[in-house]
C-alpha cells in the first residue's frame, strides 16, 4: 500500500514538473507573438522592423518545435490550458518560414482533436480554429503556396465540427449576438463565419482547382445544427445564388460549351438542397426554382437540354426530395406538358420520364397517379384471356421468345413491381395514351422511347384494371394486325416492281374507334413507310408482350 502511494506521489510530481516545463517553453513565445501582431497592425511599419519581429518569432517557434513540447499527445492537453494556442492562432503569416511553423503547430493540434476526446477544451479549440481561419479570409492576400493548406484545413475543421457541433454553436452565438437588431431580428446579409467566408472565396476564385466538396460538407452540417440551419436561412444573399446563376445563365466563356461542363456546379447545388436541413433545403430550393422558372421562359433547345440534364443529374444523385419538389412546381408541370406535345423534344423527355419512373417513382406518381380508388373499377379476366391469345398469335405460338422475355423482366425488374393506380385524367397520361393510339404514325425512334416508358408503366401501375387503357390496347392490337397484314402483302410482291409499286402507293386508313376523337388522333388514309414498318411492328410486338408479362407478374394477373 505504501509503495502505491509513493508511486502516485511521484506521478503527481512528474505531472507538475511536466506542466512547469511546458509552461516555461510556451511563456517564451508570448512576447514575440505579441510584438509581431503589434507590428503587423501598424500600416506603415518599416521593412526592417517587420523582418526583425518576424525573424524573432520564427526562431522561437523553431526552438519550440525542436523541444517537442507541443507535439506529443501527452503534452497537448497542457498546451490547451495555456494561452499560447489562442495567441498563435491570431498570427497572420506574411513569411513562408513563419507560415510553415505556424501551420505545423495548428496541424498537430487538429490531428490530436480528430483522434482524442477533447470535450474539456472545446471552447479553447473553437477559439483557436476560428482565429486561425480568420487569418485566411482575405483571399487576395493569400500566397499560392497557402491555397492547398487552407483547402485541406477547412476540410479537416468540417470533420471536427461534424463530431463536435458545439464548436459551431460557439461560433454562431458570437455571430448572432453581434448582428441581432434592436427589434430582436437577426439578419445576416453576408457570410460572417470565417470558415464560410473561405469556402465562398474558394468557390468564387478557385472553383476549377478545389471543386465544391467543402461547400457541400459545410451546408450538410445544418442537419445536426439548428443554429447553423437558422443562420443559413437568415442569409438573403449567398454564394448559392451565384452558383445557380452560373448554371442557368453562364458567363460568355461557358455559353458556347456543352452544359455538361457545368455538371460539377449543378451537382453541388442539388447535393446541397438534398443534404441540408429541411428549412435550409426549402430555402435554397425556393431560390433554385425561381431561377429555374426564369430559365424556362427563355425557351429554345438549350433550355430543353439544360432541363433534361437537371433531371438526369437528380436521378444520378438519388436526389428524391429535390426531384419531388421540382415536379410539384406548377411551372415545371406546364413546361413538361408542352414538351410532351413537342415532337422535336418528345423522345428525350419520354426517355427521362421512364428513368424517373424506374429510379424514383414517387416523383412520377405526382404527375400520373391518383388516390381516387373509383378508377380501379374492373378486374377483367376476359381481357387477360384475350391478351394471352393475341400474344400467342403475334409470336406464332412460339412460347420460347415470350419465356426469354419473361425471364429478363423478372430478373431485372421484379423489385419494381407496384400496384399503383393510374390517373387517366392527368395531362401526362393523356399524352401517353395518345402516343399509343398513333403508334404506327410515330417515328420508330419515338416508339422506342415509348416502349421504355411503357415497360415501367406496366410494372408500376395496374394497367389491366383501367378501362380506358384496355380500350387503348385493344386499338393498338387491331392496328398491329392491320399493318402486319399489309407488311406480309408487301413482302409477297416486293420482287414484282409493278405490284410492289401499287402497294407502296396505296393509302391505308388506320382502324377506326370512338376513342380516337377523344384523344384528338387523326384517322386519315396515308401511305405506309415499308422501310420503317418492320421495326415498328417488332417494337409493337415487344410492347404487347411486355404488357402481358407484367400483368402476369402482378398478384391478380
Amino acid at each position: 500500500m505504501t509503495f502505491i502511494k509513493l508511486e502516485e506521489l511521484r506521478a503527481r510530481q512528474r505531472l507538475n514538473y511536466d506542466s512547469f516545463v511546458i509552461k516555461h517553453h510556451l511563456d517564451k513565445l508570448l512576447r514575440p507573438i505579441e510584438e509581431y501582431n503589434k507590428n503587423f497592425a501598424i500600416p506603415n511599419s518599416s521593412i526592417k522592423e517587420r523582418i526583425g519581429v518576424t525573424d524573432e518569432l520564427v526562431e522561437k517557434l523553431r526552438e519550440l518545435r525542436a523541444s517537442q513540447v507541443c507535439t506529443d499527445n501527452s503534452t497537448i492537453p497542457h498546451s490547451l490550458q495555456h494561452e499560447f494556442p489562442i495567441k498563435l492562432s491570431t498570427v497572420i503569416c506574411n513569411d513562408k518560414h513563419l507560415f510553415e511553423l505556424t501551420t505545423y503547430f495548428i496541424n498537430t493540434l487538429v490531428a490530436y482533436i480528430r483522434t482524442n476526446d477533447c470535450h474539456e477544451y472545446l471552447s479553447t479549440i473553437a477559439k483557436v480554429l476560428s482565429n486561425h481561419l480568420k487569418t485566411f479570409t482575405t483571399h487576395s492576400s493569400l500566397a499560392p503556396y497557402q491555397l492547398s493548406y487552407i483547402n485541406r484545413l477547412v476540410s479537416e475543421v468540417l470533420k471536427i465540427c461534424e463530431s463536435h457541433t458545439e464548436i459551431l454553436t460557439d461560433w454562431l452565438s458570437e455571430v448572432t449576438f453581434s448582428t441581432t437588431t434592436a427589434s430582436g431580428v437577426c439578419r445576416h446579409g453576408v457570410s460572417l463565419l470565417p470558415i464560410q467566408q473561405i469556402i465562398e472565396n474558394f468557390l468564387t476564385n478557385e472553383l476549377e482547382t478545389f471543386k465544391t466538396a467543402n461547400w457541400e460538407n459545410f451546408i450538410k452540417l445544418s442537419q445536426n445544427s439548428p443554429e447553423l440551419s437558422d443562420y443559413l436561412c437568415s442569409q438573403q444573399i449567398s454564394v448559392f445564388d451565384e452558383m445557380i446563376k452560373l448554371y442557368f445563365f453562364p458567363s460568355q466563356e461557358y455559353q458556347l460549351l456543352h452544359i455538361s461542363v457545368l455538371e460539377p456546379v449543378l451537382s453541388a447545388v442539388i447535393t446541397i438542397m438534398e443534404n441540408s436541413s429541411t428549412p435550409v433545403g426549402s430555402h435554397y430550393f425556393g431560390k433554385f426554382v425561381t431561377m429555374f422558372r426564369k430559365h424556362l421562359n427563355l425557351r429554345g433547345s438549350h433550355t430543353d437540354d439544360s432541363v433534361v440534364f437537371i433531371l438526369h443529374t437528380l436521378l444520378n444523385l438519388g436526389a428524391t426530395t429535390t426531384l419531388n419538389r421540382l415536379v410539384d412546381d406548377f411551372h415545371f408541370q406546364l413546361y413538361l406538358n408542352d414538351k410532351l406535345q413537342d415532337h422535336q423534344s418528345l423522345e428525350t423527355f419520354l426517355y427521362v420520364l421512364s428513368k424517373i419512373l424506374y429510379k424514383q417513382d414517387q416523383g412520377f406518381l405526382k404527375l400520373s397517379s391518383t388516390k381516387n380508388r373509383t378508377q380501379m373499377l374492373i378486374h377483367n379476366s376476359n381481357f387477360m384471356h384475350y391478351l394471352r391469345i393475341k400474344v400467342k398469335k403475334i409470336h406464332n405460338d412460339d412460347a420460347e421468345q415470350v419465356s426469354h422475355r419473361f425471364t429478363d423482366i423478372l430478373t431485372q425488374y421484379s423489385s419494381s413491381l407496384e400496384p399503383y393506380i393510374v390517373d387517366t385524367h392527368s395531362a401526362l397520361i393523356f399524352q401517353y395514351f395518345k402516343l399509343l393510339l398513333q403508334y404506327f404514325q410515330n417515328k420508330p425512334s419515338l416508339d422506342t422511347s415509348l416502349n421504355q416508358l411503357s415497360l415501367m408503366m406496366f410494372l408500376k401501375f395496374n394497367m389491366h384494371h383501367n378501362a380506358t387503357f384496355i380500350e387503348v390496347v385493344n386499338y393498338l392490337i387491331v392496328s398491329y394486325e392491320l399493318y402486319h397484314h399489309h407488311m406480309k402483302l408487301y413482302e409477297m410482291y416486293q420482287y414484282d416492281p409493278i405490284e410492289s409499286s401499287k402497294i407502296v402507293a396505296q393509302c391505308v386508313t388506320p382502324p377506326d374507334s370512338e376513342i380516337l376523337s377523344y384523344y384528338g388522333v387523326e384517322n386519315s388514309a396515308k401511305c405506309i413507310n415499308y422501310v420503317a414498318l418492320p421495326l415498328q411492328l417488332e417494337l409493337c410486338k415487344q410492347l404487347i408482350t411486355d404488357l402481358y408479362i407484367c400483368c402476369k407478374l402482378k398478384p391478380d394477373g
